[in-house]
């Protein structure tokens, strides 16, 4: 399934590829991105918990969410911390908002990306920045991401409202893309 808008086309993953964003420049969207990963495990729940799969795959992939924190944080280590850093509020009120479904849709929107992205992101952080593959298991994780792509798949196919996880997906898609304005152009809204 391709996504439109994709998340590695955004100039700041581009630029990222290339190794042309400072180390200054990863260390605040280390920080910055921390705040929506630390969410992504309440989003999974929220989902879980409305939808009532009778399947325990949902709340094992809410403990590999959360068990991805530390592995974010580990990463970010070998950057200055920022003196400051821009806010994703905005993406994180509207996903607050969304239904069960729609949720459901922004989550698969953003994790069948994630193995593409994780993989060029961890080959860059190596090549580009110096960084050792023991601090990347963030990445390794994402780049096998098919359980929670299945997961997602199945649990819109049986428990979500189809129109509502369609606008979900492509809503979420286009917030997850541009929240990386924050990071290479002017802050716009996030609608």
């Amino acid at each position: 399934m391709m996504v439109t808008p994709r998340l590695l086309d955004h100039p700041f993953y581009r630029a990222w590829e290339r190794g042309e964003i400072s180390r200054e420049e990863l260390a605040v969207y280390h920080r910055s991105y921390a705040d929506l990963i630390q969410n992504i495990p309440s989003y999974w729940q929220s989902v879980v918990s409305a939808l009532r799969p009778d399947h325990p795959t949902g709340m094992t992939i809410i403990q590999e969410e959360r068990d991805h924190l530390l592995l974010w944080e580990a990463w970010g280590r070998d950057f200055p911390p920022p003196d400051d850093f821009p806010r994703l509020q905005e993406a994180l009120e509207i996903f607050d908002t969304m239904t069960p479904s729609q949720l459901l849709g922004a989550l698969q929107a953003f994790e069948i990306q994630q193995p593409e992205v994780a993989r060029i992101k961890k080959e860059t952080l190596m090549q580009h920045y110096g960084l050792r593959a023991e601090v990347l298991s963030y990445f390794d994780q994402h780049i096998h991401e098919e359980p929670h792509i299945a997961f997602g798949g199945w649990l819109a196919c049986r428990f979500a409202d189809p129109q509502e996880f369609e606008e979900g997906f492509k809503r979420g898609a286009a917030l997850f893309f541009r929240s990386l304005d924050a990071f290479s152009m002017p802050r716009t809204a996030m609608q």
